[in-house]
C-alpha cells in the first residue's frame, strides 16, 4: 500500500490575487533589509492565483521541487491543457469513499482536475437509486457519500463527472428489466444492450440519467455510447428502422448515434455538457454526433471507425484517451494491462491520437488516463492505487510539467520526492 500525504496539508502560503488562469510563484526574502543578517539569502515562497485549484497546483510545485532539492521555479505557470482527467471504473469494481479520496489525492499530486467516475457496468450499478432500487448493487455509494466525494473533490480543484454508459454496458440496469433489452434476430437478448426502438426503455435510462445528474450536481456527463453492438452484429429491426428514418443507405450504427444525440440534447436542455466515445461513429456514417458533445477518442481498432483527423476536420472537440498507452486494465491474473511510469513516459504524446493507418497529430481539448476493471476480483482497491502512482504521475507531468521540467530524470526525481514525503 502506498500512502501519500494529503496535499491540502501543505504549509505554503497562498494569496487569492494572482492570474485568472494558472498561478504565479513569488520568492519572498526573509530579511531583505538588514545587511549582515543571518536571514539574508533565505527566502520563502508565495503562490498567487484566483482559483483554488490553481493555488493548490502551485503549492504542489513548490513542495515537490523543494523535496527534490531543486531550485523552485518562480513566475507564472499555466497548464497547456485545461482538461486533465482520470477515468475510474467504479461500476465493475466497488471503491469505498476512503479509496476514492486516496485516488483524488493522487490526482491532485499529478495535477489532474477531472475525475470521470464510471458508476455502472457489467458488474454493478454502484450508486443508490430512489427510482429503481432493484438495479442497485449490494456494494454501492449512497447519495450522501456521492455528495461527500464531490465536495472533497472541489477542495482539490477536481470536477467529478459521472460516467453512465448507454445504450450499451447496461447489464445491471437491464437484468431486472429485461423487457427493455434489445434482442438479436434469433430472439435472444443481447447482454447489456438497450432496445433503443422502445420509448419506454429509453425513458427508463433517461429517468436514471436525470437522477444521476441531480445526485452529482453535475455540469457534464459522460454518456459514452460505446460498444453497443459488436462489429458485424446484425439486428434486422434496427437496420430496418434506420433505413426508414434516415434513408436506404442507413444502418444500425446511425440509429445508435441518433440515440446518443438524443441523450446529448436532453442534457443540453438542462444546460449540461456531454461526452461521447468515438467507436460508434463509422467512416460511412450518415448520422454524426452532436457538435454539442466532446469526443473521447480511445481507439481505431477497425478500419470501419472514423479516424481522428476526420473528427478534427469537422470541428469536434477531441480528447486523447489513448487506449494503448493510457489504459490500466484488470483482466484475469497474468493478463492485465498495467502501464508504468516508464511506459507512459516513452509512449504517450497528448498530441498524437491512435489510428491504425498511422498517427495523427493535433492539439486536443483534453487527455485522460483510464482504470478499467474488467475482472474486478484480480486486484483490491489498495493494490490498484499502489500500481497507479507511477503511471498517473508520469501522465500528469507530461500534460503539465512541474516547474517546466520536461525530461524523464527530473520528473522521476520529483516522483521519488513525492514518495519520500510522510503522510
Amino acid at each position: 500500500m502506498t500512502s501519500l500525504p494529503d496535499p491540502l496539508s501543505l504549509d505554503i502560503e497562498t494569496r487569492q490575487d494572482g492570474p485568472d488562469l494558472g498561478y504565479e510563484v513569488v520568492r519572498i526574502p526573509t530579511d531583505p533589509t538588514t545587511p549582515g543578517s543571518g536571514a539574508v539569502g533565505e527566502h520563502s515562497f508565495v503562490v498567487r492565483a484566483t482559483r483554488a485549484g490553481d493555488r493548490l497546483a502551485g503549492q504542489i510545485q513548490v513542495a515537490l521541487e523543494q523535496a527534490a532539492g531543486k531550485t523552485v521555479t518562480t513566475g507564472v505557470h499555466c497548464s497547456p491543457l485545461a482538461h486533465r482527467s482520470l477515468h475510474l471504473d467504479a461500476g465493475r469494481h466497488y471503491f469505498p469513499v476512503p479509496e476514492i479520496k486516496q485516488i483524488m489525492q493522487l490526482m491532485a499530486w499529478a495535477r489532474l482536475n477531472v475525475l470521470n467516475l464510471h458508476i455502472s457496468d457489467t458488474h454493478g450499478y454502484r450508486i443508490s437509486s430512489q427510482l429503481h432500487p432493484e438495479i442497485v448493487a449490494g456494494q454501492h455509494l449512497e447519495a450522501e457519500e456521492v455528495n461527500e466525494i464531490v465536495e472533497y473533490a472541489a477542495t482539490l480543484g477536481i470536477e467529478v463527472v459521472p460516467s453512465f454508459d448507454m445504450p450499451g454496458h447496461l447489464h445491471k440496469v437491464l437484468e431486472p428489466n429485461q423487457w427493455a433489452g434489445l434482442k438479436d434476430d434469433c430472439g435472444n437478448l443481447i447482454p447489456g444492450a438497450l432496445n433503443i426502438l422502445d420509448e419506454g426503455a429509453k425513458e427508463l435510462v433517461w429517468d436514471l440519467l436525470d437522477e444521476v445528474v441531480d445526485m452529482f450536481s453535475a455540469k457534464t456527463v459522460t454518456v459514452g455510447a460505446d460498444e453497443f453492438l459488436e462489429y458485424g452484429t446484425r439486428v434486422h429491426t434496427l437496420e430496418q428502422a434506420a433505413k426508414e428514418k434516415f434513408g436506404p443507405r442507413a444502418c444500425a450504427a446511425d440509429l445508435w448515434i441518433d440515440f446518443a444525440n438524443q441523450c446529448v440534447e436532453r442534457l443540453a436542455r438542462r444546460g449540461l455538457k456531454a461526452n461521447l466515445f468515438n467507436d460508434g461513429v463509422h467512416v460511412d456514417a450518415l448520422v454524426m454526433p452532436s457538435r454539442q458533445a466532446d469526443i473521447f477518442y480511445w481507439t481505431r481498432w477497425g478500419a470501419h471507425m472514423m479516424p481522428p483527423q476526420r473528427f478534427a476536420q469537422l470541428g469536434y472537440r477531441l480528447h486523447n484517451w489513448d487506449g494503448q498507452s493510457l489504459y490500466f486494465i484488470l483482466r484475469e491474473p497474468g493478463n492485465c494491462q498495467i502501464p508504468t511510469f516508464e511506459s507512459v513516459w516513452a509512449n504517450f504524446d497528448p498530441n498524437i491520437f491512435p489510428d491504425k493507418a498511422g498517427t495523427f497529430r493535433t492539439e486536443p481539448a483534453g487527455a485522460n488516463f483510464s482504470v478499467w476493471c474488467d475482472q474486478p476480483q484480480t486486484m483490491s482497491g489498495q493494490e490498484i492505487i499502489t500500481k497507479l502512482v507511477g503511471p498517473l504521475f508520469a501522465f500528469g507531468q507530461i500534460l503539465w510539467p512541474t516547474g517546466r521540467r520536461r525530461n524523464e530524470a527530473d520528473t522521476k526525481a520529483l516522483l521519488d520526492s513525492l514518495l519520500s514525503l510522510q503522510p
